[in-house]
């Protein structure tokens, strides 16, 4: 169910679903990061928060646990794989042999989470590939993604 709420400041009105609460009524208006949460699968949405928040989570196959060390690095698992490391802003990751559509999700979430909207996984021809765009200039390079660990 689709209901239209007016906001009282600006006198505009901000359709949402039934029970949710647009970031808009909460004082925010940022569209390039609202269109991004807002396409994000709620289970990515609460990993990336909880790699924000710097601590362990767990839903359903995805996992989140800061490294053990104490030494701020966040790793984050699908059904048991280390499919991605963050740390201070620099992320790796992995498909671990898993080229599925939920793997590419998470891995997507974070990336473009780490570099913008505009970047991202794609698949080609059975190969995965990383599109990494420079949000200022639009310029992007793209690379195949290895079985092994990325820096992105």
């Amino acid at each position: 169910m689709v209901i239209g709420l007016t906001d009282t400041q600006t006198n505009s009105l901000m359709v949402v679903s039934k029970g949710s609460t647009p970031l808009q009524a909460l004082g925010y208006y940022i569209p390039f990061i609202t269109s991004f949460i807002n396409n994000m699968r709620k289970i990515e949405r609460e990993m990336i928060q909880a790699i924000i928040d710097g601590r362990d989570w767990k839903k359903a196959n995805t996992e989140v646990e800061a490294h053990p060390s104490g030494n701020n690095e966040m790793r984050v698992f699908l059904h048991g794989n280390n499919i991605a490391s963050y740390k201070d802003g620099t992320l790796y990751i992995n498909h671990c042999g898993w080229k599925t559509r939920t793997t590419k999700s998470r891995l997507n979430a974070l990336v473009k989470h780490v570099l913008g909207d505009m970047s991202g996984i794609y698949q080609k021809d059975f190969n995965w590939f990383i599109k990494q765009v420079d949000n200022a200039t639009g310029k992007y390079d793209t690379y195949e993604i290895p079985n092994a660990w990325l820096l992105v």
